[in-house]
């Protein structure tokens, strides 16, 4: 089902809970009888429905998602070879799965700051290993527009020789271009562009959300095998049937939370449960 599709599915669950009277099923009675208090149930919908199916995406059983291909690039620490970045998507929300050459086995889950053993994969003989590969999430909450790093990551040559390289392209065409982009070991981003005012090429240094990995072999090269991630909520996804109806029955309870339907709010709870529970049979 699409994402698009699911509002009118939040409808029939609300239907089903609410005791609507005729003709009235695209409105929601907002605290009393009189017109001016009626208000449309799209509107709450619209509201309440991305961050309602972002929150039941998080937890939902991997299997049963909707997910894309990342298709980024790696790049390798410059001070400790085992350890890589890959920027995040502008849509990622979760990761799905991770692998990288040379590991035993994938990553589906993304440990965070505070995780009892996040600060243990800074630490060569205590993170984990090619069997048991380790990955974080590094929020580093910059401002990067990621669509275009997907055109252009570089992390093969050094900085200073792709540099020239772009000059050197830019003069053949007798123009200057801002989709350029250079990936440090650090994992920040660098953007080059020409300045018209001062007519010469700069520099600005972007720092993104990245994913951050640990233990590939020292000999082996930083090649992502596989990179699939649960992107954010959108109209145009489609979602398995019993994805859908966990979103539905979510947004349905977190407008009826808003009324203070305490009934209808636990009716739904135990509904999302019993969903929940067969996804993961």
């Amino acid at each position: 089902m699409l994402g698009k599709e699911i509002t009118n599915l939040v409808i029939v669950k609300m239907e089903e809970y609410t005791p609507f009277g005729p003709s009235s099923s695209a409105t929601l009675l907002a605290g009393g009888d009189r017109l001016n208090e009626v208000k449309p149930v799209y509107s709450y919908i619209e509201q309440h429905l991305a961050e309602a199916a972002n929150e039941m995406l998080m937890i939902a059983p991997i299997h049963k998602l909707f997910y894309n291909d990342a298709r980024m690039g790696a790049v390798v620490d410059s001070d400790d070879k085992q350890i890589g970045y890959i920027p995040l998507p502008a849509d990622f929300l979760r990761i799905h799965t991770l692998r990288m050459k040379g590991w035993t086995r994938p990553v589906h889950t993304l440990i965070h700051e505070g995780h009892p053993v996040y600060i243990k994969q800074f630490n060569r003989w205590r993170r984990g290993t090619c069997q048991k590969p380790i990955a974080i999430f590094n929020g580093r909450g910059g401002n990067l527009p990621l669509k275009e790093v997907d055109i252009a990551i570089v992390s093969i040559k050094s900085f200073e020789d792709e540099y020239a390289s772009w000059e050197m392209e830019c003069a053949k065409k007798g123009e200057w271009t801002d989709k350029y982009w250079q990936t440090y070991p650090d994992g920040t981003i660098h953007k080059s562009y020409y300045d018209q005012t001062d007519k010469k090429p700069k520099t600005v240094e972007y720092t993104p959300a990245c994913l951050q990995y640990f233990s590939v072999p020292e000999s082996n090269t930083h090649t992502v095998d596989t990179f699939y991630y649960v992107p954010k909520f959108s109209d145009t996804c489609d979602y398995d049937r019993s994805i859908a109806e966990l979103i539905a029955l979510h947004c349905a309870r977190k407008i009826y939370e808003v009324y203070g339907n305490a009934e209808q709010v636990s009716m739904m709870t135990n509904e999302i449960n019993s969903v929940l529970e067969n996804l993961r049979q």
